[in-house]
């Protein structure tokens, strides 16, 4: 017999307390490609497996989680499984003389059947300062980084040899800025012009991690947000080095009656006064004396229309690593649409250059009948990803939808997958049929 369980939800007694179930299982490797149940499932590799309880107070917030996987690829390695992972953090702000006080902790068993195993435990106390009034903010702040590991099945992996490891660093940093504000006219409309010049230290100091393994720690993707960051990696296994100095200017376009922003720049860089030496690759060492330039745009065309670009900019090659553009449409009548073009350069570093068009939206016919579409394509391998269409039927009782799908998994794969769904949703009751919910909120962007 071929089958497939899940169980989905968020749930919750109380304004403080959520819990939150995905569970999938089928099963044999095989039941998703042969039945594809489930849109949203068909392209994927590993199954998820997670219950997490939440708790959130006045001051601590306390998280348990339990993660485990079912690999549906023979040759893929599977991903370590958290059992279980504890949280609790904790913030309070303005205390005796201005200060903010806030704690950060974590305990996670990682599990795994073929590599290096075993508990850590990791915690952040800080302190802060915060200053400013409406035109202006300065925050410095310390904190202490301890981190302790309790290692097993060390024989899998021969480089590393200590089962008890400890690493404890501290955290300067200083964020600061100023907001300017000017009125002026623009197509006879009263706005706001602001320029917001932002500049953010940190310090860390280095420490050899080589020796400890990287259970759930990766590269933070380079932009805006991971510029202002005190963090290069995502996860506790590697502590950055860091002597730095983040430089960024915002500029934005207020309708004064409104207070909409119709237009929004950013432009920023970090300019660095060491080598970066903590990587996730032995040995590897980022020497560059500044980063590269990270420019943004948002525009409010009109209600419905906005345009969003975005660019990593060498300076020293001048040549762009990365960029991207967006064109959305929101209506009011609920449909969407999206154009989007994305470039990401071999530069070293990311192993995966792409350059990719993508064309989606769920536009509506009338107050019933919509139509469904997407058009992704890898223009780098003029290869398509994905090509979905179809038509959808809403009443006040029950809808229906029907999609066909072209795609594929692998981009070297000979073979490509074609499907055809069809569910039937009887509004505050279920669904019934091959489901094509899921995989449509993830290829088409605003729909719902």
């Amino acid at each position: 017999k071929h089958f497939l369980y899940q169980q989905n939800g968020v749930y919750g007694s109380s304004n403080r307390w959520a819990t939150l179930v995905d569970y999938n299982y089928v099963s044999d490797r095989d039941y998703l490609e042969d039945f594809s149940s489930n849109l949203s499932l068909s392209s994927t590799t590993h199954l998820n497996r997670l219950l997490n309880v939440n708790y959130y107070g006045d001051i601590w917030n306390f998280g348990a989680t339990v993660q485990g996987y079912q690999n549906l690829l023979e040759d893929v390695e599977d991903p370590y499984q958290r059992l279980p992972q504890l949280t609790l953090n904790g913030l309070l702000p303005d205390q005796a003389y201005g200060l903010s006080y806030e704690f950060k902790s974590e305990f996670t068993a990682f599990d795994h059947d073929e590599l290096v195993k075993g508990q850590r435990f990791n915690m952040e106390p800080g302190v802060s300062l915060p200053m400013g009034t409406a035109g202006f903010f300065i925050t410095p702040r310390v904190a202490l980084n301890h981190t302790y590991y309790s290692l097993d099945n060390l024989q899998t992996q021969t480089r590393f040899e200590e089962s008890n490891i400890s690493r404890t660093l501290p955290i300067i940093s200083i964020d600061s800025g100023l907001v300017f504000e000017k009125p002026l006219k623009f197509a006879g409309n009263n706005m706001i012009q602001t320029l917001e010049p932002r500049a953010f230290y940190l310090y860390k100091p280095y420490r050899d991690q080589d020796d400890i393994p990287l259970f759930d720690t990766n590269l933070r993707t380079f932009g805006m947000g991971s510029m202002f960051s005190h963090e290069r990696f995502t996860g506790p296994d590697r502590i950055g080095d860091a002597n730095q100095i983040t430089v960024g200017l915002t500029s934005r376009f207020i309708n004064e009656e409104t207070g909409r922003e119709k237009l929004r720049m950013t432009l920023g860089q970090i300019q660095y006064f060491s080598d970066r030496k903590v990587n996730l690759r032995q040995d590897a060492r980022e020497t560059s004396s500044d980063s590269d330039y990270i420019a943004e745009a948002v525009a409010s065309i009109t209600k419905e229309w906005a345009l969003a670009g975005q660019i990593q900019w060498d300076p020293d090659s001048t040549t762009s690593n990365m960029s991207s553009l967006q064109l959305r449409y929101r209506g009011e009548n609920g449909g969407v649409f999206n154009i989007a073009h994305r470039y990401r350069r071999d530069d070293g570093i990311n192993q995966f250059p792409i350059e990719q068009a993508d064309v989606s939206g769920s536009l509506p016919i009338n107050d019933q009948w919509s139509v469904i579409g997407r058009y992704y394509r890898s223009l780098m391998d003029n290869t398509t990803l994905e090509a979905l269409a179809g038509v959808e039927y809403h009443s006040c009782c029950w809808a229906t939808r029907v999609v066909f799908r072209d795609y594929i998994n692998d981009i070297n794969a000979d073979s490509r997958n074609k499907a055809i769904y069809f569910e039937i949703e009887l509004k505050g009751l279920g669904r019934f049929g091959k489901k094509s919910g899921g995989l449509l909120e993830e290829s088409i962007r605003g729909y719902e």
